[in-house]
């Protein structure tokens, strides 16, 4: 699809930015980070010193300032002599003693020691479940790193570093770059790490537990994984082909993984779901899962992003948060092309409108343009979802004008002129622009600095289908497909105007942007007719119109046929999305689906099950996958469709007293049993969380008191709640308990949660503030 230039009026109308944004008061490159922590898990603090080299970026540099907050700062010196220095709980500044020329090294040492609320994380073993030991890690995007090492904190720097971790004997430490050695003492064990690529300091990252390493090759470049000992079958299945992504991601970026080795781990009790460390990914451990699990258990999505970002994000980094775009971006787009190599067309397809659809509803609830300076002190307001779907979509969009082809060239000769730099929105599309033989500022300007999406109004009338527009138009070649004659037709119509129209003809049936490959709003549109939706499928020419006559399909009144349809449907991922179409009432289609070699059909079809009449056949058919079906996931499925049917109490007992890795049984009993015996779930819970090392458990036994609430003249549910967001042990739990204090409904609760509302990562105070807010609007 061609999208020529906006006018020259449209873009006049836009605000003027200038992005370009080197940190205020900047006066140095930081060059290396060398550090060492010692660690003290009964206390939940650490001690250590770090060592930042930076040359001046000017002549006459007197003083010298990092990133540090609320530490103890014990000493800063050059050389070995002492530096006079002031510490706000923010920053360092140090007097240098005399001035440094321009370029020239100083070895700046900082001893320090801390008890950090974010950046680094202390995980008891309770809360690592399936780990059976304590954890220790750090994660630092945005600006966390600085609450346990000081240095400069913001993207727009890079620098290559090291470290030596120490840590019980028997533990691994993991970082970033190489292994330079271990020196195994017999009080603790020292690791030593460095990375001499350059990289930002918030990617700067480690992790120390009882780990087991894997590993793959790709040519000469080790692939390894870490999980916890006793989890290797785990690990197997969630993390063995990453050596083939990187190969994958290698020829599409026209750009080879730069670094001496890649990595990934898990840990109990984080505070996302993944984290991009330069060779060192983080990944929650919620992630882990047996392979009889898969299809229905899968990390192949967190995997692909996390290891898309060493490319975008790492090798080239947003220099600054209105940026993020670049880093979030790209790893959401990256992914759906490893879907097309492994899945095929029909589901990248389907990502791919997906991911579009997600960014309008993000665009939808956040006007603000895509590059933004208008996050205020809080840069943890850009990892919004218009920075990740938002970046994607527009990526698909550039494709669409410049082809796929040129894109990726473009790509490859962006990573390779700003390899290990900090990057801006005007250089990237600088670089597609000389590499594409076109300027694109149009569309920069348009897609990345113009606040909102387009807001189309449809009307059709006389075979006339009118776009209306209301505001500054936007520039728009949108595509109208046309059904006719048991055959579709695309038409291209520029929109650029108040108002821009196409002849159709009368009665036409059609379909607007049906693929999306605008992130707009549309209002207004004729439906399609129902009557003809079944045929319009089946003649479709892509799975983008499918997926959008599926609603339609749904309408119409022919059951017969879209029964058909449903069991005819031969790409997996269609399938799944047409299986709503059979009637609930038609227990014999619904089997038919229920036995299908896909496991995800077969799931979503016994999942239907127990809507159907009750009959013998299905009841059998579904106590066979109850007792016989490898995938647990199913199997609990299966058993739960049986107590729709049934209501047989004996089943709640028997999922109470099964195992799943995860826990999908127990979780169904003890719903189930909050709902019939509000005392037997009030005291499984309450036992739960004094005495169970299983985390999945224990939140949702957390998650359930709130509602549960105390018998008469107890307060131990209450209690048990309030002891938990006491608890400095576990984000998830405190999260968990902050929620169900909500619910539970005493305003009392209200002095514990408003001394740790601003107390952590972003994700915990949230929820902390959001049970507040709850709990203040009680009469």
């Amino acid at each position: 699809m061609t999208l020529r230039r906006a006018s020259t009026l449209a873009l006049l109308a836009l605000p003027f930015f200038a992005f370009a944004q080197p940190r205020e008061g900047r006066t140095y490159d930081l060059q290396h980070v060398a550090y060492r922590l010692w660690f003290y898990e009964e206390q939940r603090s650490f001690a250590g010193q770090v060592t930042n080299t930076v040359a001046p970026l000017a002549d006459g540099m007197t003083s010298v300032w990092f990133d540090a907050v609320n530490l103890n700062i014990k000493e800063v010196s050059v050389d070995g002599r002492p530096l006079d220095f002031e510490y706000d709980g923010n920053k360092i500044t140090a007097d240098l003693g005399r001035s440094y020329a321009k370029g020239e090294k100083i070895d700046v040492l900082i001893r320090y020691s801390g008890q950090p609320t974010a950046g680094l994380y202390f995980v008891h073993e309770r809360d690592a479940w399936p780990a059976k030991s304590s954890m220790i890690y750090s994660k630092g995007e945005p600006e966390y790193n600085r609450q346990w090492l000081p240095t400069y904190d913001y993207p727009d720097d890079k620098a290559t570093s090291e470290c030596w971790l120490n840590c019980k004997p028997g533990y691994t430490a993991v970082s970033n770059g190489v292994l330079l050695g271990v020196n195994k003492g017999d009080e603790e064990w020292t690791y030593h790490w460095r990375i001499d690529q350059d990289h930002p300091t918030y990617l700067i990252a480690w992790a120390i537990a009882d780990f087991v390493k894997g590993e793959e090759r790709i040519g000469d470049l080790p692939v390894e994984w870490y999980v916890p000992n006793g989890l290797v079958s785990r690990g197997v299945a969630s993390f063995a082909g990453t050596a083939e992504m990187i190969g994958f991601f290698n020829e599409l970026t026209h750009f080879d993984y730069p670094y001496d080795r890649f990595s990934q781990l898990v840990v109990g009790d984080f505070v996302t779901g993944g984290m991009e460390h330069t060779t060192m990914v983080t990944n929650t451990i919620r992630t882990l899962h047996e392979p009889f699990e898969q299809p229905l258990a899968s990390s192949t999505g967190l995997v692909c992003h996390e290891l898309a970002h060493q490319w975008f994000g790492d090798t080239v980094t947003c220099e600054g948060w209105s940026q993020m775009w670049i880093n979030e971006g790209f790893a959401s787009l990256m992914p759906h092309f490893w879907t097309r190599h492994t899945r095929g067309l029909v589901a990248f397809q389907l990502q791919r409108k997906g991911t579009i659809n997600g960014a309008y509803g993000a665009s939808s609830r956040d006007r603000k343009p895509i590059v933004t300076k208008d996050y205020g002190d809080n840069p943890d307001f850009m990892f919004r979802s218009v920075s990740y779907g938002g970046g994607a979509a527009r990526m698909y969009m550039l494709i669409d004008v410049i082809g796929e082809e040129v894109f990726w060239n473009g790509i490859g000769n962006f990573l390779k002129k700003y390899r290990f730099q900090a990057v801006n929105t005007d250089q990237f599309f600088d670089v597609l622009s000389d590499t594409a033989g076109t300027d694109l500022s149009w569309f920069r300007d348009q897609w990345f600095y113009r606040e909102g999406v387009p807001a189309i109004e449809l009307s059709f009338a006389n075979g006339v289908l009118t776009f209306t527009q209301s505001g500054e138009p936007w520039a728009l070649d949108m595509p109208v497909w046309r059904y006719t004659n048991g055959r579709w037709q695309k038409l291209l119509v520029r929109v650029d105007s108040a108002e821009s129209t196409v002849f159709l003809g009368k009665d036409a049936s059609f379909l607007v942007d049906p693929e999306r490959r605008f992130v707009a709003r549309f209002s207004g549109a004729p439906s399609f007719p129902a009557d003809l939706a079944i045929a319009a499928y089946h003649a479709a020419p892509n799975a983008g119109i499918k997926d959008e006559l599926i609603s339609r399909v749904r309408a119409s009144d022919d059951a017969e046929a879209k029964q058909a349809l449903a069991l005819g449907e031969t790409d997996p991922d269609l399938r799944r999305r047409v299986i709503a179409l059979v009637d609930i009432k038609n227990a014999t289609a619904l089997l038919e689906l229920a036995g299908d070699e896909d496991r995800r059909i077969a799931n979503s079809a016994i999942s239907r099950l127990g809507s159907v009449e009750k009959s013998d056949e299905v009841l059998a058919f579904l106590h066979n996958v109850m007792e016989n079906d490898p995938n647990p996931r199913i199997a609990c499925n299966a058993l739960q469709q049986i107590y729709k049917l049934t209501e047989d109490e004996s089943l709640i007992e028997r999922a109470w007293s099964t195992s799943a890795p995860n826990e999908c049984y127990k979780l169904f009993a003890l719903r189930q049993i909050a709902r019939s015996d509000a005392g037997r779930a009030r005291a499984i819970a309450l036992d739960l969380i004094a005495n169970s090392t299983n985390t999945i458990l224990r939140l949702e036994a957390i998650r359930r008191l709130g509602s549960l609430k105390d018998a008469d003249g107890s307060s131990s549910v209450y209690n048990a709640l309030i002891s938990i967001v006491r608890d400095e042990h576990s984000y998830q739990g405190r999260m968990a308990a902050a929620a169900s204090l909500a619910s539970y409904g005493n305003k009392a609760a209200l002095e514990f949660l408003k001394p740790i509302a601003n107390e952590g990562y972003p994700r915990f105070t949230n929820r902390i503030k959001s049970a507040i807010r709850r709990l203040e609007r009680i009469e």
